[in-house]
């Protein structure tokens, strides 16, 4: 099943997360954050200077050049945290580095392209509440923000900020 408003949130999380550079990374039982900066000479208000990334589902790290369906199928194969362990890995290779594209995929895999690897976010058997969430300043949900994007388990890109919420599509 195709996400609706998969383009349409591509678009700014590409204008957004592009030029952006792995900043950190933390760790919880089921979530993970990946936090970006922007250098000072890319910021202006439509650019934070800092995003964070939650991931309540598989990652996983491949190649540039690997096909995402094949990244989505391997990730059916492994437990959660077998492929936790390794994306683990690999992300932290990535510290510093930063991303040059930004893809969201038929099904809501969100794709990172960073230093010739791409960081696949996909969906799990047992889907969480949210999949992943970009947001500014705090990976903390409970906090308002001004840019808060979550692929949700109802299959349906949401844009929640203190302003309101927007289902893309």
């Amino acid at each position: 099943m195709e996400i609706e408003g998969r383009h349409e949130a591509q678009g700014i999380l590409s204008e957004i997360l592009c030029g952006m550079y792995l900043d950190s990374i933390h760790v919880h039982s089921i979530a993970m954050n990946l936090g970006f900066l922007r250098t000072l000479e890319r910021q202006g208000p439509k650019n934070p200077s800092e995003i964070w990334i939650s991931i309540m589902s598989t990652v996983r790290v491949v190649d540039s050049t690997a096909p995402i369906e094949e990244a989505v199928r391997a990730g059916d194969e492994s437990s959660f945290f077998s492929l936790r362990e390794e994306a683990l890995r690999d992300i932290y290779r990535l510290l510093g580095k930063e991303i040059s594209s930004v893809q969201v995929e038929r099904r809501g895999e969100l794709i990172l392209s960073v230093q010739g690897k791409n960081i696949v976010i996909t969906r799990d058997e047992a889907e969480f509440e949210e999949i992943w969430s970009v947001m500014d300043r705090t990976p903390d949900v409970s906090q308002d923000h001004e840019l808060h994007i979550t692929l949700a388990d109802e299959n349906r890109i949401v844009s929640k900020t203190r302003r309101g919420h927007q289902v893309f599509g």
